[in-house]
């Protein structure tokens, strides 16, 4: 029997919505369903999630109704809180994400916290994959400096990224590219390159919450590291010496990682779960 689908009587009051909606979610086993129904009713609402508190007790109309229960029945559907408000948090700004990208995950923010630190002026930094432009964008952001190149294999991923460079930091300059890797990148050298590329073996069973990304942004071939394999083969004409490069894999995945990496004289500097800094 399918579950019922989740409803507002007419001039529910916003504090009584949240409520409802939070324990409809919570029923359909999301587990941020506190966090989701608070997010989901702000953006119904177009306010700040700071500024639910001052409304508590205001009635909402028809139109903010159908809107939040449209939402909820989303979420419960396991569709991706950040593709619903079209938003995700990463490196301290607000990016814009919709199911033309890979969401941001918070585990890649170390690559910006280490490059920020330990680039020297004016460095040139490649973000291979670059989808959201989360990377390349923070990067940037935080040190204004760096002359950065995006590049990706899905035009509609870097239609995205050009959002954002427009939204977040609409005063620099990126250069973006549409390139398989480095097939269609001309001759230049870099002193880092950053790589968050596709790392699941294809057919690899994901969460259901998962499986809304974009599956060019998800699946690197029948190991998952096809794509890595490629980058780590052209490598070595675009690095300075001295160069970083940082990739994101599963931890599993590291040790072959280490192996693609041998034959372009990268070593390792830093490891943790999911993130590799090798140092050219």
């Amino acid at each position: 029997m399918a579950n019922p689908r989740f409803r507002l009587p007419p001039a529910t009051v916003s504090s009584t919505a949240q409520r409802q909606a939070r324990d409809y979610l919570a029923n359909q086993g999301i587990v941020s369903a506190s966090l989701d129904s608070q997010l989901l009713l702000a953006h119904s609402l177009g306010v700040s999630k700071s500024r639910l508190a001052t409304s508590e007790d205001k009635s909402l109309n028809n139109n903010q109704i159908k809107n939040f229960e449209i939402l909820i029945n989303l979420r419960a559907a396991n569709q991706p809180l950040a593709y619903l408000i079209r938003q995700l948090e990463f490196a301290n700004l607000e990016f814009f994400v919709d199911p033309r990208v890979l969401k941001p995950r918070a585990e890649t923010e170390v690559i910006v916290e280490k490059l920020v630190k330990e680039l020297a002026q004016n460095s040139r930094v490649l973000d291979l994959g670059t989808g959201s432009g989360n990377l390349a964008i923070s990067l940037k952001y935080h040190r204004p400096d760096l002359r950065v190149t995006g590049s990706d294999y899905s035009p509609e991923a870097l239609e995205v990224a050009k959002i954002n460079q427009i939204r977040l930091i609409p005063d620099h300059k990126i250069d973006w590219l549409v390139s398989d890797i480095f097939d269609q990148l001309p001759p230049q050298k870099f002193d880092a390159i950053v790589a968050n590329l596709p790392y699941l073996p294809d057919g690899i069973e994901v969460m259901p919450e998962t499986s809304f990304e974009p599956a060019v942004a998800l699946y690197g071939g029948k190991t998952g590291l096809e794509l890595y394999q490629k980058m780590f083969d052209g490598i070595t004409e675009y690095l300075n010496p001295g160069a970083k490069v940082w990739v994101e894999s599963d931890r599993w995945q590291q040790p072959t990682l280490e192996l693609l990496a041998q034959p372009s004289k990268l070593e390792v500097y830093y490891q943790d779960y999911f993130i590799t800094g090798f140092r050219y």
